[in-house]
């Protein structure tokens, strides 16, 4: 179980989704800047009166508890000579983030994927991971259901501390926005057999992503 605390900056033309920023506003509503609203049309206007997540163009900061996300992983394949290890993933979105501060959508969402990574040497690994999400519509949007995928490398630095690069890709939930593209910076640090604190950077690489995010965490096993 995931329960996040997130902080947004923005013009109000996205929202996160199970905790990535996604743009949830259609393309006609802003204008040639991409940074202002374009109130002159009905359908936009009315997203800004209703107050959802919406403003006029200028930026604001909100932060909250965000969507509680429960997944879970089973693990198919163990890792041999040549075979990857290979699970399959199932998570849902708990709608409890505040969706007219654009903190969720204030749906539920569902999502299944498989994940796959092969040990090189001693110190390298290879992830290739992909999945579809259905995502419940927002009111007064239609929301697209999302496909991923993410392939990258580690290196641990010590028995402890793994760092990786991924290069990401997101179905953009709205026809007219081109996909989510970014390179994501990780690094993951064992601290105990309980204990395990992770963190990353996020760097856009297409007009549909943010110019960049940042996570920290941390989980323990029992």
């Amino acid at each position: 179980m995931v329960i996040p605390f997130v902080s947004v900056t923005g013009n109000g033309t996205a929202t996160l989704v199970g905790g990535q920023p996604i743009s949830t506003l259609p393309g006609t509503c802003t204008k040639k800047s991409g940074t202002v609203i374009d109130t002159s049309k009905p359908e936009c206007l009315a997203l800004v009166n209703a107050g959802q997540g919406v403003t006029r163009g200028e930026k604001v900061t909100n932060s909250g508890l965000g969507d509680i996300i429960v997944r879970g992983r089973y693990y198919l394949v163990e890792e041999q000579d040549y075979v990857p290890l290979i699970a399959m993933t199932a998570k849902i979105k708990v709608p409890t983030a505040a969706a007219s501060q654009g903190l969720g959508t204030g749906a539920l969402d569902h999502g299944y994927g498989i994940e796959m990574s092969k040990m090189i040497g001693e110190k390298w690994i290879a992830f290739l991971d992909g999945g579809y999400n259905f995502i419940g519509d927002q009111d007064g949007r239609e929301l697209r259901n999302q496909y991923w995928v993410d392939i990258g490398g580690g290196h641990y630095l010590t028995k402890t501390l793994l760092v990786s690069v991924y290069y990401e890709e997101y179905r953009a939930l709205v026809s007219d926005r081109v996909n989510i593209r970014d390179v994501f910076f990780a690094f993951n640090y064992k601290a105990s057999d309980a204990w395990r604190f992770n963190g990353g950077v996020a760097v856009g690489l297409s007009n549909g992503a943010p110019d960049y995010a940042v996570s920290l965490g941390t989980s323990y096993r029992f």
